[in-house]
This record gives C-alpha cells, structure tokens and sequence, in this order.
C-alpha cells in the first residue's frame, strides 16, 4: 500500500508554479510516501496537457505527476505517482486554486496562494493511492532519469474546461513526451 506522511512536515505554501516547459510546483517541507519498504520525500508536482500515459490507448486530458527520491538512496532511488485528469463538471479545490496562480505565474520561486499547500493535495489524492498500475520507467522530461519506479492511479479525476484551459495555454502545443512502447 502507499502511505502518506505529512503530519510531520514542515507545512510552507507551495513554490514555483511554471518553470518555462510545465507547470511545476515544488513542495517544500519533506512530506514523505511510504511505497515498497522505503520512504519516498516528494519534491515536485508536475503538470501535462495532454496526459503522459495512456490506458487502453487513451490520452487524459491532463497529468500531474508527483515525483519523490527515496530518503537514503538505494534500491529504486525515484518514485513517480501519476494522477489523471478528464474534462468534466468540477475540479478539486486544490487544482481550480492552482489555475488561478498558474495563469499568472513567472517561474519566480515564491508563495503562492497560501492555502495552496500539499497537505490539502494529499488529502484529496489519499483515497485513490490504493489501486494503481506498476512498472518501471523513466522521468518523462530531462534529463530523462532511469531506476523510476511509476505507480498510475486508475481513477481519475475530473478537471473543468476553464481549469484544463488554463493549463493547455501554459503549454502551447502541450508538454507531453511521445508514447513508448
């Protein structure tokens, strides 16, 4: 099972919603994944238009991919938890909050709306942790790490037309990599 911890964390607003390729939110204050005998430090959410992966040859709309290193090194160093998203009637508090910041974002690293913290975001995600798709991979931009090992949550969330708008603006011509065998 995938644990979250963040009762223990440091809980600062969340950093940097746009570094020039995806919208990418750096999470400070070590909340940490327990996942396969090791725990994991999340470091970043990032966001893609359309999705990354595919399931039964279908694109998402949108990706946010959670990206951690395991605290010590070791066997299987990265962790990655992709969460998808289709267009539909909501979106979770946390992402509207986001798009707000998100379309006005520099890629200057400071606070953003200070509810906006990953406290809120694994909260909302904690129930869906449970079912999801193994295999082991790579960080899907550069430079591209090995030894990743991904979870995909089967259930989807709902993100609305003016929230995926935003983010599909933010990366002209979308942001996601090719599909891989």
């Amino acid at each position: 099972p995938v644990k979250v911890w963040v009762r223990d964390c440091t809980t600062t607003p969340c950093l940097n919603p746009f570094n020039g390729y995806a919208v990418t939110v750096s999470v400070p204050g070590s909340p940490a994944i327990k996942y396969g005998g090791g725990q994991y430090v999340v470091s970043e959410l990032t966001f893609h238009t359309p999705a990354e992966h595919t399931l039964d040859g279908r694109r998402p709309d949108m990706e946010m991919q959670m990206v951690m290193a395991r605290k010590g090194g070791g066997k299987a160093p990265k962790l990655a938890i992709a969460v998808h998203f289709d267009q539909g009637p909501t979106s979770p508090q946390w992402v509207s909050d986001l798009a707000l910041v998100a379309d006005d974002a520099t890629g200057e690293p400071k606070p953003l709306d200070p509810t906006l913290m990953f406290t809120n975001i694994a909260r909302n995600l904690v129930p869906f942790m449970g079912v999801h798709y193994k295999y082991p991979g790579s960080l899907t931009h550069p430079p591209c790490t090995a030894g990743v090992t991904w979870l995909v949550l089967k259930h989807r969330l709902t993100v609305t037309s003016d929230d995926l708008k935003v983010f599909q603006d933010r990366h002209v011509g979308g942001n996601a990599r090719g599909v891989r065998p």
